[in-house]
């Protein structure tokens, strides 16, 4: 299927908006999801092209933030690596699940992050403190993990519930709170991009579109 250049155009200044709203919130796919599909796109091949194209523009984002991950290495490690197993286990769920479960439950994804959205902008505003972060317990730890499953399959919101995870485990360093969600939400997509590149349905011309609106 070939994108007519009105087509293009739309993704590209999609993929801006989505870019940013990534880096604050993850998920960018709340407004790149209903444009792929405008586009032609089947609900699950237009996340899994989604998610491939905004992985650039979250590894952006955590590289701005390279020196505050240098100095938090041992929170960092274990970060990446419930990302990674959790993103890899719902890649797979979402590559060996028939198309029409994802489409049956797109509504309601956006519903969930459309309301993790309204509810963030009234309620979750952490304030700035020292930088006593704490390691993660038992409790943050398996809802960090869940919340990998939940960007693995879909992620909208994600970053500003793994902001919760962090400030309910005392975080008050926002500098470290923000370089680790952004690395958190690119670890639960990179297992997805590898998979979905090769065994899932990608539209690669719709991901070049993409990539030139999240540079």
């Amino acid at each position: 299927m070939l994108l007519s250049p009105l087509h293009g155009l739309f993704l590209i200044l999609g993929a801006t908006l989505a870019s940013a709203i990534s880096a604050f919130a993850g998920g960018g796919g709340i407004i790149l999801l209903p444009l792929l599909i405008f586009s032609g796109l089947s609900p699950a091949a237009a996340n899994m092209t989604g998610t491939v194209a905004l992985l650039p523009g979250l590894l952006a984002t955590g590289w701005g933030y390279r020196e505050v991950l240098e100095r938090k290495h041992r929170h960092v490690k274990s970060t990446i690596l419930l990302g990674l197993i959790g993103g890899t286990l719902c890649a797979i769920i979402l590559l060996r699940s028939p198309s029409e479960i994802f489409s049956h439950l797109v509504p309601y994804l956006l519903a969930l992050s459309t309301g993790i959205f309204i509810y963030s902008s009234w309620f979750l505003k952490p304030k700035p403190g020292h930088a006593n972060d704490r390691p993660l317990g038992w409790v943050q730890g398996i809802g960090l993990f869940i919340l990998a499953i939940y960007g693995g399959y879909w992620g909208g919101g994600i970053a500003l519930m793994t902001l919760a995870v962090l400030t309910a485990n005392g975080w008050k360093d926002l500098h470290s709170i923000n370089a680790t969600k952004s690395l958190f939400a690119a670890a639960t997509n990179v297992a997805g991009v590898i998979l979905f590149s090769f065994y899932g349905d990608v539209h690669w011309q719709s991901v070049a579109y993409l990539t030139v609106g999240t540079m």
